[in-house]
C-alpha cells in the first residue's frame, strides 16, 4: 500500500504541464501506480477542463486557450521517443514505464554503500534527474537540500524521522526539511529522484565530506 504522495500543489502543477521535465517524470512514474493520486489528477483536469470550456470564444485568445488543452492533455509537461531505450531496460525489470524512454549513465560511487546513476533528459532546465541506489542497512548522512528534492522509492525501503517509504512511496521534499535515511537490512534500495540545488550535509563532520558530494 503506497503511504506517501506528491504535495497537492505538485499535482496541480503536473496536471497543468508546469513542472519541469525531471519533476515531471518523477510524478509521472509514481502515479503509474497510485490510483488515489490518478483520481486527484482526473479531478483537477475535469476543474480545469469545466474553466476552459467556460471561457467566452468572443475576445478569447484562441492560442491561448488551444495551449492550456494540450497542457492538460498531456498529463506531464514532456514529450518522449516513441520506443524504450535498451540501457534503461537493462537491469531495471522494476523501472516504471516513464524511465524506460530515457537512457541512463554508469553507476557511480557517492558514498559507502551508496551508488547514483544520471537519467538524460531532453530539456537541460529545472530539476536533473537520477537513480540513486543504496545497500542495505545503509545509513546516509543527514542532510538537506538547496531546492526541491523528490524522491520515488522504486524498491527495497528506507526510513526516517518522518517515517518509512517503501516500493511507490514518494517524497516531495524542500530545503526546509532535514533527515536521515536508513535503508532496510533486507534489501537494497534504489530511488527516482528529481532535485534542485545541492545536497547540504549537516553535522560536525560535513564541511569535511561536503566537497566530494556531487549529486
Amino acid at each position: 500500500m503506497i503511504s506517501h504522495h506528491p504535495l497537492e500543489e505538485t499535482l496541480a502543477a503536473f496536471s497543468l504541464g508546469k513542472l519541469d521535465e525531471g519533476r515531471a517524470l518523477v510524478v509521472s512514474s509514481h502515479l503509474e501506480t497510485c490510483s488515489s493520486c490518478q483520481h486527484l489528477i482526473a479531478g483537477i483536469d475535469n476543474m480545469a477542463g469545466a474553466r476552459l470550456d467556460a471561457l467566452p470564444n468572443e475576445g478569447a485568445n484562441p492560442s491561448l486557450k488551444r495551449n492550456m488543452l494540450v497542457k492538460l492533455d498531456l498529463m506531464g509537461a514532456h514529450q518522449v521517443d516513441s520506443h524504450p531505450t535498451t540501457s534503461a531496460r537493462h537491469e531495471m525489470d522494476f523501472a516504471p514505464k516513464s524511465l524506460r524512454f530515457y537512457e541512463l549513465g554508469h553507476w557511480s560511487w557517492v558514498s559507502r554503500g551508496v551508488y547514483w546513476r544520471p537519467v538524460t533528459l531532453h530539456s537541460k532546465r529545472g530539476a536533473r534527474a537520477f537513480l540513486l541506489k543504496a545497500y542495505p542497512g545503509t545509513k546516509l548522512p543527514r542532510h538537506t537540500h538547496t531546492g526541491t528534492e523528490l524522491t520515488l522509492v522504486l524498491k527495497g525501503a528506507f526510513s526516517h524521522e518522518l517515517g518509512r517509504f517503501a516500493q511507490g512511496d514518494l517524497e516531495d521534499a524542500d530545503h526546509d526539511r532535514f533527515h536521515q535515511p536508513i535503508v532496510e537490512s533486507n534489501e537494497e534500495c534504489v530511488c527516482l529522484v528529481a532535485m534542485e540545488g545541492q545536497l547540504r550535509l549537516l553535522g560536525f563532520m560535513a564541511p569535511l565530506f561536503q566537497p566530494f558530494v556531487r549529486i
